[in-house]
Formats: C-alpha cells, sequence, structure tokens
C-alpha cells in the first residue's frame, strides 16, 4: 500500500495561504456562481428526466454542437445515437436511471477556456444509478455546462470518474479505487465531500462532511463528519477473509490533524473494520512507511502509527499501534 502523501501534503498546504489576497476575486466568483447556479441545476434535472423518460429529442436540447463525451469529442448527433442506442439495447437493457445524491454546481471547467483566457464553464458533480438488467450501479457522475454565445445554457462535456479510471483519466482529487470489499465481487468506492448546511461543494474554511460510496447501489453511503476531503488505498490479505480493506486518510478544516480509517463491506454494508487513529501531518512528513500495515505472524491484525497531543507538554507524540481488525458475526 502506498500513501501518495505528497499529493494530500500540497492540498494541506492551503491552509497556511492567506486569504485576504484574493478575497475580492473570490467574492466576484461566488456572486457570479450564485447567478449562474440555477441555469446549471435546470440543465441536470432536464438531463436527468430525459433520461428516465429514454428522451433522446429532448437530449438533443441540452447538448453543445460539440461535446467532450467521455474523453471523445463529439458532435451532438453523435451523442445522441449513442444515447439511443443505449436506451434500446437489449444485451444490457436499459431499466431506469436516478441521481441518489446532492448535486453540486462549483465554478470549475473542462479546459473550455474562451480566448480571453477565462473558463466560466460549470461542473456539476452527482452520483447517478443506473440500473441496466435488473442490477443498480451507482456512479460518481459529471457534467459540464456552459453558456453559449445566445446565452443557451447547454452541456459540453459528460463522464464519470469509473470511466475517467479506466481510461487513466482520473484526476487525485476525485479518486475511485476497485477492490474486493466484501471478498468476493470487485466493486468501486469513492468519497466525495459536501458543506454540511448547503449540501454543495467544500471548501476548506467549511463544515463539511466527506461520504464514502460504493458502485453496488445495494451498500449505502456513510457519512464521516469534519471531513474537508479524503485520501483512499486498498490494503489486502490482512486474514483469511478475502476482504481488500480500505485505508481512508479523511482532511479536517484546521490544525494539520487527520483520521486514520480501515473499512471493508460486511453483512452487505460498509464497516468499520479497526477503530480510528487520528495522526498529524508533521508525522506524514517524517514516516516513509506506509501508516497501515498488516501485523507480521498475527493475522487479523494491523500495525498502525497513531499520533496524540500531550496537554501536559503540549507537544506531539506519536506511538506504534496494534489493532485487531472489526469482524462481525455471520
Amino acid at each position: 500500500m502506498t500513501i501518495r502523501i505528497a499529493g494530500v501534503l500540497l492540498g494541506m498546504c492551503l491552509f497556511n495561504i492567506s486569504m485576504s489576497a484574493f478575497a475580492d476575486e473570490l467574492d466576484d466568483t461566488q456572486i457570479k456562481l450564485e447567478k449562474e447556479r440555477p441555469q446549471a441545476m435546470l440543465i441536470v434535472q432536464r438531463w436527468q428526466l430525459a433520461h428516465q423518460n429514454k428522451n433522446a429529442e429532448e437530449l438533443t436540447a441540452l447538448y453543445a454542437d460539440q461535446v467532450d463525451y467521455y474523453h471523445q469529442m463529439m458532435r451532438r448527433e453523435k451523442v445522441i445515437a449513442n444515447k439511443s442506442l443505449f436506451f434500446k439495447s437489449e444485451k444490457r437493457k436499459f431499466l431506469s436511471q436516478k441521481i441518489v445524491s446532492t448535486i453540486s454546481i462549483n465554478s470549475d471547467g473542462n479546459n473550455t477556456d474562451d480566448e480571453d483566457g477565462a473558463d466560466d464553464s460549470l461542473r456539476a458533480e452527482f452520483v447517478k444509478q443506473v440500473v441496466m438488467n435488473d442490477r443498480a450501479q451507482n456512479y460518481p457522475a459529471s457534467l459540464y455546462i456552459k453558456e453559449n454565445k445566445s446565452g443557451l445554457w447547454q452541456i459540453i462535456a459528460e463522464t464519470d470518474d469509473i470511466t475517467d479510471s479506466n481510461l487513466g483519466a482520473s484526476d487525485d482529487s476525485r479518486t475511485v479505487i476497485r477492490a474486493k470489499f466484501n471478498g468476493k465481487q470487485p466493486q468501486y468506492a469513492w468519497v466525495n465531500s459536501r458543506n454540511t448546511e448547503t449540501q454543495g461543494s467544500c471548501d476548506y474554511a467549511q463544515q463539511c462532511s466527506c461520504y464514502l460510496w460504493s458502485s453496488d447501489a445495494t451498500v449505502k453511503p456513510i457519512e464521516i463528519p469534519s471531513c474537508n476531503s479524503a485520501s483512499l488505498n486498498i490494503l489486502s490479505g490482512l486474514d483469511g477473509s478475502g476482504r481488500d480493506r480500505l485505508v481512508l486518510l479523511d482532511w479536517r478544516e484546521m490544525g494539520g490533524w487527520t483520521g486514520i480509517h480501515l473499512y471493508d463491506i460486511q453483512r452487505g454494508q460498509w464497516t468499520q473494520a479497526m477503530n480510528m487513529v487520528s495522526t498529524h501531518i508533521n508525522q506524514l512528513e517524517v514516516q516513509k512507511d506506509p501508516l497501515v500495515v498488516p501485523e507480521p505472524g498475527k493475522p487479523g491484525y494491523v500495525r498502525v502509527t497513531a499520533v496524540d497531543f500531550n496537554t501536559e507538554t503540549e507537544e506531539q507524540e506519536s506511538e506504534s499501534r496494534v489493532l485487531p481488525l472489526i469482524v462481525l458475526p455471520e
């Protein structure tokens, strides 16, 4: 298991940046986003309804002339043709689609810069649940939406993180990983974060929660409170169950503290596989070994490096702990 420490350390450095230098620009961006968000939300709702009704004509009105469709540039007519084939396929029979998460809309483009260098497209992120051949699957999906020169809001790009990962196009902020978390079938896992007040996108200055999802729609997402973002890795071979474990580091609002979590899927749902252990960014900077490793000679146990704050000495203290895996009775 390799924890991508460099990437998460870079994210944590944002806490040390002064907000005053770009406060005015941030306010202007937020005001613009608040004005445009209802337009983007309406596009997403129409897109969802068109899929539910298998309405290719409605979809035609939603897409731009050129669309970045799952990392292939296509004309609108080709996109609609693909959608129509998908709706009519008998081999992979499409039964329904619905959005099962909140919809987060950000001022985040898809490299569709205007001539002046400004990128005014919006990114709508949500989890869609698609039922094909009587099997429901979750996908972390994205639509990129932009106003054209005629003032019409249209979809300029569509993708999902699972396809991105398979194509090698996934970015570090939205990682999906695949493993046998239940010890049987491989499935994808990912985390999204939401502002606990607005259920919109999460910034480091806000109170947020993270939500751990599975591509298996029967596995319900779980909430990780006080979490602004998370990094994920896989730990295998800890016992004879065949279950891969998900190592999750939750990144919090302030102070450089993070929690080390271990999850798997038991009884069909996400289960905490060990008690959460706290650590600090300072430990990540000096530790070269993984934070969680199998304990040699003790199947079903892991060794974790924990960091706590000693209130008497007012210093951080690290400790190596051996913890048992939590296994629910069948």
